[in-house]
């Protein structure tokens, strides 16, 4: 295969993820749009659950924890690192930081601008 016909099946590719991405944006807000419809229902016919077609449809409550921006990540940590009496509470948080991360691997890879 030639170096062009290479490229234009990659461009080719992109693109299409591109459109199956939107694609399934749509599909997503749609899902939730009708399992809000269906979880309204079910509230307003005071009802827990119901079964439709061998499958069992159930209302539950669940916790669900706001995520918090990286600032306020940040913020938190070094607070709790001061709390607990960490003299260095900014260059211990850092490292903890870096043992998250795997070690650095360098490899080789193509960017493609415009021209």
């Amino acid at each position: 295969m030639s170096l062009k016909a290479s490229v234009e099946e990659l461009n080719q590719i992109k693109l299409e993820i591109t459109r199956n991405n939107a694609v399934n944006k749509k599909l997503r807000n749609r899902a939730k749009e009708l399992e809000q419809s269906i979880k309204e229902y079910l509230q307003e016919k005071n009802q827990n659950g119901l079964k439709y077609n061998g499958q069992a449809i159930i209302v539950e409550n669940k916790e669900k924890r706001a995520n918090k921006s990286k600032k306020e990540k940040y913020e938190s940590a070094i607070s709790f690192l001061q709390s607990i009496g960490v003299s260095n509470p900014e260059e211990t948080y850092s490292q903890l930081e870096d043992l998250k991360k795997g070690e650095a691997i360098e490899q080789t890879t193509l960017k493609f601008k415009k021209i």
